[in-house]
């Protein structure tokens, strides 16, 4: 029969016991989901640091890494005829405005596909979107 020390010495060696087994359980689940993890992680993650265009050659003298600018043409259909070109050739990002209309008919088409066609590698189109001054064409 145990005494009550025992049975409180045997509980605390059980709890130590279950302890250490949980720790080394959970250690084996954790290396289990880093290695899952590494498997399906991409190899090379890349930020592109940038800035919109009007501050570009200032960032790029303080952030010699930097590698994107963003281009935006404030005014309504206004389609460049080629990309732009800007020192250190980063990424551009470019936003144009075009109205729905003249967009969605096709109007446009001859245009948006010569300036996608000068564009170099990772390069993106996008349309407007800002609000800030309540002139969405869209109301």
């Amino acid at each position: 029969m145990m005494t009550d020390t025992a049975r409180a010495r045997h509980t605390r060696r059980s709890a130590r016991v279950v302890s250490w087994l949980g720790l080394l359980v959970a250690v084996a689940l954790a290396a289990d989901v880093s290695a899952a993890r590494a498997s399906v992680a991409p190899k090379h993650v890349r930020i592109a640091w940038g800035i919109n265009q009007n501050l570009w050659d200032q960032f790029l003298e303080k952030v010699p890494q930097a590698h994107a600018v963003r281009v935006f043409y404030n005014s309504r259909n206004h389609i460049p005829v080629h990309w732009p070109a800007f020192l250190g050739h980063p990424w551009v990002t470019m936003s144009l405005r075009p109205m729905p209309g003249p967009l969605l008919s096709g109007k446009l088409d001859a245009e948006l596909r010569r300036l996608i066609d000068s564009a170099p590698q990772h390069s993106q189109l996008t349309i407007w979107h800002e609000d800030a001054v309540g002139n969405n064409p869209l109301g």
